[in-house]
């Protein structure tokens, strides 16, 4: 990223404003996107950098908008510079993607990795050391995210993309809410009832993610029983939060998810008795 940078500083024919951020990880993102509140709509596309010096094959994290422009570059560059790669959906769990893409800011920010956070036998441990970072794969990754940001920048002015990503609070201001709680067509829900099934819902601080363990709802769960679940429970508390913007009912969150039904409703009780959320 110290190269790109230099790279971006050398380039006098660019367009667009270009910033560089290093922060540690979840509140150097929130911290900044603190400082940058009013600006931060002006963003028409971002990149989370992480794991890009190992041997494994690049993959692409959409941001939460799905198909912006960066969602559809990013994967265009990496299949044109490699031989393997591999693009998956958002998830609002991971790197400082997922701070970005809370639905009160919702930019369109995506992430690049090589080998993805716990998908190698080393992360989070002692191993994890500059013993699996090879130059060639730096200098390759280098050179991909140059290549990425020529072309968004390209694209981008060609275009005249100017993505607006109101906040939460202005997304609220223009729902009809009376007709929010209308049925909608949609897959059928797996272990709810129609009325839950239907049911929106308002994350009330939306914009990253509020200090879940002040609430008891981060590692400590006193209300699950083991390991697996309470790792199924944050995961349904993640979802929940990012996904309840008034718009995505709760059949929805559990379609996109991919969680059972009884999780995202204890997840759901959690966050309501915590005052993080207010039904629609």
């Amino acid at each position: 990223l110290t190269e790109l940078a230099k790279r971006l500083a050398e380039d006098r024919s660019r367009e667009l404003t270009m910033r560089v951020l290093f922060a540690p990880a979840t509140l150097g993102a929130i911290a900044w996107l603190a400082a940058n509140r009013q600006a931060a709509h002006r963003i028409c596309g971002g990149l989370v950098l992480a794991n890009l010096g190992d041997s494994g094959e690049f993959h692409y994290k959409r941001s939460r908008q799905g198909n912006a422009l960066i969602d559809q570059i990013v994967p265009q560059m990496i299949g044109r510079l490699a031989t393997q790669t591999a693009t998956r959906d958002f998830t609002p769990f991971g790197y400082d993607e997922r701070q970005y893409c809370s639905p009160g800011f919702n930019l369109p920010v995506g992430r690049l990795t090589r080998t993805p956070d716990g998908e190698y036998p080393e992360y989070h441990t002692s191993a994890d050391n500059l013993s699996l970072i090879s130059p060639k794969a730096l200098a390759e990754s280098l050179e991909l995210c140059t290549e990425i940001v020529k072309e968004f920048s390209r694209q981008a002015n060609a275009v005249q993309t100017s993505p607006v990503s109101r906040t939460i609070r202005e997304q609220a201001s223009s729902l009809n809410f009376s007709n929010l709680n209308t049925p909608i067509a949609c897959a059928s829900p797996n272990g709810l009832a129609p009325v839950e099934a239907h049911q929106r819902f308002l994350n009330l601080h939306p914009e990253c993610e509020p200090p879940l363990g002040k609430f008891g709802l981060y590692q400590a769960y006193h209300h699950v029983a083991n390991d697996a679940e309470r790792q199924l429970f944050q995961q349904a508390v993640l979802w929940v939060l990012n996904l309840s913007d008034g718009l995505h009912s709760l059949a929805e969150i559990q379609a996109t998810s991919h969680l059972e039904a009884t999780t995202l409703k204890l997840a759901t009780e959690q966050l309501l008795k915590c005052g993080l959320l207010q039904p629609v």
